[in-house]
């Protein structure tokens, strides 16, 4: 075990070390398994994840972490160590799953902030309304529809709401469709009027006087912006 207080060190440096496995670093302490990996980001959906996530989360051993999350943990230990038949599909899996347990465990623990996503989508009344909206965004949605979803009174759950996410519930939800319908639009095989069905609205002019207020451009030239990215990404 190392000691809280040692020299923070790259682990790009560390893993530069390695040879036919094992890196040998330190001093003469217990060995430890160390498993890395890596996710990979859209251009687009990095922005809302960085504002969702901590840039760091460190989950200590005495932590009380669920079964669950120690298994995956063991797995992908034993995985990469003795890689099998289909162990990379295997263990990108695993490594999802550990991403998921882990966000869980920082959500619930004292250090995780009590305002923001993970805190609203922690709380079992705001996560109910923020799950219906996200599975049914084409849903013509009321604070009052919402409140019911969340089991709250419509003055309660608008509160806090607010006071959670910083935003009220319909900021939100255009927000999500705008975020949603732009994924939509990138894809060249979804029509502008699909995209408005699909994302809550009834034409595709409503759609697109939403999306330039929210995105800062029409929905047609954001396709043509995101195309053009696309293809010098392609290229370098």
């Amino acid at each position: 075990m190392d000691h809280p207080r040692s020299a923070v060190v790259d682990s790009s440096e560390v893993l530069k070390l390695e040879v036919d496995g094992v890196i040998h670093y330190g001093g003469g302490g217990p060995l430890t398994t160390l498993v890395c990996g890596a996710f990979g980001m859209s251009t687009f959906g990095a922005p809302l994840i960085s504002t969702i996530l901590p840039r760091l989360v460190h989950l200590r051993l005495e932590q009380n972490r669920s079964h669950a999350f120690q298994s995956v943990l063991d797995l992908l230990a034993a995985e990469t160590a003795q890689p099998g038949i289909a162990s990379s599909c295997l263990i990108g899996s695993l490594y999802e799953s550990m991403f998921v347990y882990a966000i869980r465990a920082y959500a619930s623990s004292s250090v995780a902030p009590p305002k923001g996503w993970l805190a609203a989508m922690s709380d079992k009344h705001l996560s109910k309304a923020i799950e219906a909206m996200h599975s049914r965004l084409d849903r013509n949605w009321s604070v009052d529809s919402l409140a019911r979803e969340a089991r709250m009174s419509r003055s309660a759950f608008a509160l806090k709401f607010r006071t959670v996410l910083g935003q009220t519930p319909l900021e939100y939800l255009t927000q999500w469709r705008m975020y949603r319908a732009g994924a939509m639009i990138r894809s060249n095989n979804t029509s502008f009027y699909e995209v408005a069905s699909a994302v809550g609205y009834g034409s595709q002019s409503s759609l697109s006087r939403v999306f330039r207020r929210e995105m800062g451009v029409a929905p047609r030239e954001y396709r043509r912006k995101c195309a053009l990215l696309h293809s010098t990404d392609t290229r370098s």
